[in-house]
């Protein structure tokens, strides 16, 4: 029986072409680890040409206000670098998964996420004094919400697609 041809540079151009992401776990030092390791610092999202990071966990163990959100994010020291923000509406919506629920995302990359409102760094257009975009993690549903009101906070940071990927 003739071997089958591989499928990956087939499901890479698709994710580049559509805009699926491509989740990688990652060490400390931001090398490539199996899928099935039982750690890792942090998952890179391939999101058709841009890709970031996203760190495990929240970045801090609380909600918080969409204003303190930025703050929060560069002050923290992470994987070497001091470079983190809040997610864009974009990059948050990224790690939605329509194959969970409660919580929306997969379990094998952020398996910490919290059924809740998860703040972007995106202001609402009609009124971006007031409020900002964000996704609900128990169930994927994105919308604004007023930036009074408090969320949960993740932190990513931009990285470079190598050429070609």
């Amino acid at each position: 029986m003739a071997a089958q041809p591989s499928q990956a540079p087939l499901q890479a151009a698709a994710a580049l072409a559509f805009g699926v992401p491509t989740f990688t776990k990652i060490d400390a030092a931001g090398n490539a680890l199996p899928l099935d390791a039982p750690s890792w610092a942090a998952v890179r999202v391939a999101l058709g040409a841009a890709a970031f990071d996203v760190l495990p966990g929240y970045v801090q163990d609380r909600r918080m206000a969409y204003a303190e959100a930025a703050p929060a994010c560069a002050a923290l020291d992470a994987l070497g670098s001091r470079d983190w923000r809040p997610p864009t509406i974009r990059e948050l919506k990224a790690i939605l998964s329509i194959e969970h629920s409660d919580p929306a995302t997969d379990p094998a990359f952020f398996p910490d996420t919290r059924s809740a409102w998860h703040w972007s760094s995106t202001p609402h257009a009609a009124s971006p004094s007031d409020y900002a975009w964000g996704v609900y993690f128990n169930n994927g549903f994105s919308g604004w919400n007023h930036q009074d009101s408090t969320g949960f906070v993740r932190a990513v940071r931009s990285v470079a697609v190598p050429v070609g990927q």
